[in-house]
């Protein structure tokens, strides 16, 4: 059984939500549960609730994500939901091209890095912690060297590590 991306949107979701029932946009209830079989299998999730085990998480996150989840640019110059280091919490520390997710809306134009789930960039407008925790996600996708640096002692932050 392999993780999917939207396995990874969950997780997050489920880290920052404080118990805030799963956005329709992340899936219908049988692949959210699909998911949480998934994200359990993997020891991502907790076997007994729906808690993330957030020190693996941020493990996960930090060592394994660029191997599972490589990035995936999808054009340029396009608007979009600012993400990785060009968004909060990275980019107090670090500066590089504008990275996002596609969206008309967005504040930002930036190369386009896709989401690990399509909704992402909407689920982050709505919800400020979901928004910082997958950027953070992406930064460690990128494998860049600071900002593998940086993500772990970040993510720990954001989790409330």
């Amino acid at each position: 059984m392999s993780l999917r991306g939207t396995d990874i949107a969950l997780l997050a979701w489920l880290a920052t939500s404080h118990g805030q029932a799963v956005p329709a946009a992340l899936g219908t209830p049988r692949a959210v549960s699909n998911a949480k079989g998934r994200l359990r299998a993997a020891g991502l999730l907790s076997v007994s609730a729906d808690r993330p085990l957030r020190r693996r998480m941020i493990e996960f996150t930090t060592h394994g994500l660029p191997y599972v989840f490589p990035p995936v640019f999808d054009g340029e110059g396009l608007l979009g939901i600012p993400t990785a280091w060009s968004a909060p919490p990275l980019d107090e520390y670090m500066r590089g091209p504008n990275l996002v997710w596609a969206r008309r809306s967005g504040p930002l134009r930036g190369l386009v890095l896709v989401p690990l789930h399509e909704e992402v960039a909407g689920i982050a407008r709505q919800h400020r912690a979901f928004h910082r925790v997958m950027a953070l996600v992406d930064a460690a996708r990128l494998g860049d060297a600071r900002a593998r640096h940086l993500v772990p002692d970040l993510l720990a932050r954001e989790l409330g590590l």
